[in-house]
């Protein structure tokens, strides 16, 4: 397909062949991705700005801040879960998501002011039939930083 812009295409296997389960964490390993943590200062308070989120995954295209990336959900706008105007990623269940677009530049022209560092599309699992489970943890040699995901994803057909 045409597109005007250049899209990056990321399919559900970079997020089932990975040590880690958290969706912000897979993207950021992309180059059009930006972490968007900041270390706090010694003895600082975390508070949310257009480059932290505590307690939230967010993503940022450029570098430029969550609240500047727009959010879709199947070409939709995603609800935004504060102030700041981003949307919690976290809220994805990752065994719904079929795959990722982004699209970083020129996507201010084609959706507004709210894409512009670019645009993220989440596309989700359409008429799945049937289940399935996905569990997976991992640890460190140093024997720390535990983590573990569950999900699933159950469908059938509508008569």
């Amino acid at each position: 397909m045409d597109s005007p812009s250049p899209i990056v295409t990321v399919d559900e296997t970079l997020f089932d062949h990975s040590a880690s389960g958290s969706i912000e964490t897979q993207l950021n390993k992309l180059p059009q991705f930006t972490p968007t943590i900041d270390t706090p200062t010694f003895g600082g308070d975390i508070q949310p700005n257009a480059r932290n989120t505590p307690g939230e995954a967010t993503v940022a295209l450029r570098g430029i801040g969550a609240n500047r990336t727009l959010v879709l959900i199947n070409g939709r706008r995603g609800t935004p879960s504060g102030g700041g105007m981003y949307v919690d990623i976290n809220t994805f269940p990752n065994a719904a998501i079929e795959y990722v677009e982004a699209i970083s530049g020129g996507a201010s022209a084609i959706y507004g002011a709210d894409a512009m560092s670019g645009v993220v599309n989440f596309i989700m699992k359409k008429d799945f039939v049937g289940l399935e489970l996905d569990a997976q943890a991992g640890i460190t040699q140093e024997s720390d930083n535990f983590e573990h995901q569950i999900s699933g994803i159950m469908g059938g057909q509508y008569r």
